[in-house]
């Protein structure tokens, strides 16, 4: 499973069973890195953010935090964990 918004995928916030293993070991041992390619040998069931609501807000569990920076910007809004 993987999520879908406007913004497009996010890939990492995914669902994956072990049958993505070799689909994955052969796109590594080729060169192809991006992650969204994956999803062209694989089954994907993509999440909406509709079904998102009923665990929360989707914006706050899908929060980007890839530095310190947006860590404080999420506490300073009340997006913490």
């Amino acid at each position: 499973m993987g999520r879908k918004t406007e913004r497009g995928y996010h890939p990492l916030c995914a669902v994956n069973t072990p049958a993505c293993l070799g689909p994955a070991a052969r796109r590594l041992a080729d060169g192809r890195l991006e992650l969204t390619g994956l999803f062209d040998d694989v089954r994907v069931r993509v999440v909406t953010g509709e079904s998102l609501t009923a665990s929360g807000d989707p914006d706050r569990l899908f929060a980007r935090v890839n530095t310190s920076t947006e860590s404080r910007a999420i506490e300073a809004n009340g997006m913490q964990s």
